[in-house]
């Protein structure tokens, strides 16, 4: 990037949160779809786990260099591209016949879901003054909550109706329908940004891993995921098994309790701009949710007294990803850097996304029940503290005379 903007577009960043979100609900479609799934295709409750986090695979095993990529590139045609692959792979999806293909439609959904997520943030960046640059980044935290709930509150609602092909039939329109918004809002806005850099990809990929911060906030990252995704994930299938709510009910009270860590991002976002240390809010959100964590699953207590405990456990854990994800740029070697940083950072994240769901389901299968997933959580949390702990002694990320 050449230089700072005199002035924010917030068009752009709008749009760019927006991409995150019409990405996420690809995640939120499939948990109130489980049923049906399971029943048409015969899948077993690891395997639709699975399908669950498959989702993420891309950014699993290949963030870091999915991002040194985007910062070779413009970021507006990336993310056309990568909201293109998101609804090829919805529309592949709504005409398979068996799990196989199913899967390949989630694969192809990933890649488009790591693209996103690496080049957004970075449009943000390319369009913001430095004063709105914490607000803004902190606001695209929400991208995940905000499309996950979304996803499943459209489904509870449509699955009566339509059924889950009709569910990946209404996504692909939606992708569709997003995708010519953005083009036609951002085509003059794509003159004022530049390409990151000119750096050799892999030296970029390099420098990035030699950066101990950023490795820091990626393994803080998958130790949130790991815990948020499988509670959110499983929390229908729970409700439904351990307090006989209906699966539209289920449906219901998991998509509020993915809304909710909205609050939580963006009161972490407020909380970083007033200059709380970012360590402080991942470790009070690690806490609360291993606290959390275990009233729901270790106690015997009302189901709605579980509910509203997962309400906080969201919340809370919403402080982490905007702690995270607002100050990347801050430990990126430089703005030449900060799609590869991101990527890397992401890959935690989704190497979490990955594990979480089938994780708790092998330990539900493991022990026949839900109370021991308790130490899943809590052994997630003490190793993401103690991440946090020793984050807390790096002062701010590299200076660099690029930034």
């Amino acid at each position: 990037m050449t230089g700072q903007p005199d002035s924010t577009d917030w068009i752009v960043v709008y749009l760019s949160i927006a991409a995150g979100i019409v990405a996420a609900l690809q995640i939120g479609k499939v948990p109130p779809a489980i049923p049906a799934l399971q029943l048409e295709l015969r899948l077993s409750l690891v395997q639709v786990g699975w399908l669950a986090s498959i989702f993420n695979v891309i950014g699993a095993v290949g963030g870091v260099l999915i991002g040194g990529l985007a910062d070779r590139f413009n970021y507006r045609r990336a993310l056309i591209f990568a909201v293109i692959l998101l609804m090829a792979g919805s529309l592949f999806g709504t005409y398979t016949s068996s799990a196989i293909p199913l899967f390949i439609s989630r694969v192809c959904e990933s890649f488009g879901l790591v693209v996103v997520a690496v080049s957004a943030p970075r449009l943000i960046t390319a369009h913001t003054r430095p004063e709105d640059r914490s607000l803004a980044l902190g606001a695209w935290s929400i991208y995940i909550p905000t499309g996950f709930a979304i996803g499943m509150v459209m489904g509870s609602v449509l699955m009566p109706w339509v059924g889950w092909r009709g569910l990946w039939l209404a996504n692909a329109l939606i992708l569709f329908a997003y995708l010519s918004v953005f083009y036609l809002l951002t085509s003059p806005a794509a003159q004022a940004e530049h390409r990151a850099g000119t750096s050799p990809w892999m030296h970029n990929v390099r420098t990035v891993m030699r950066t101990p911060a950023l490795w820091l906030l990626a393994g803080i990252f998958s130790c949130y995921t790991v815990q948020w995704f499988a509670l959110t994930t499983w929390m229908p299938t729970f409700l439904t098994q351990s307090a006989n709510y209906s699966v539209a009910a289920s449906a219901l009270a998991g998509a509020l309790i993915v809304a909710i860590n909205v609050t939580g991002n963006l009161s972490g976002a407020w909380l970083l701009h007033r200059g709380v240390a970012p360590w402080r809010l991942i470790a009070v959100a690690l806490l609360l949710m291993a606290l959390c964590a275990y009233g729901i699953f270790a106690t015997d207590t009302s189901p709605l007294w579980k509910i509203a405990q997962a309400i906080l456990f969201s919340a809370a854990g919403g402080l982490l990803p905007a702690a995270l994800l607002s100050t990347v740029a801050l430990h990126a070697p430089s703005t030449s850097h900060i799609g590869t940083a991101n990527g890397f950072v992401v890959q935690g994240s989704h190497i979490g996304i990955l594990a979480g769901a089938p994780l708790l389901a092998g330990v539900v299968s493991a022990t026949g029940g839900w109370q021991h997933t308790w130490w899943l959580m809590a052994a997630m949390g003490a190793i993401g503290l103690t991440l946090a702990l020793v984050l807390r002694q790096q002062q701010g990320g590299p200076e660099t005379t690029e930034r």
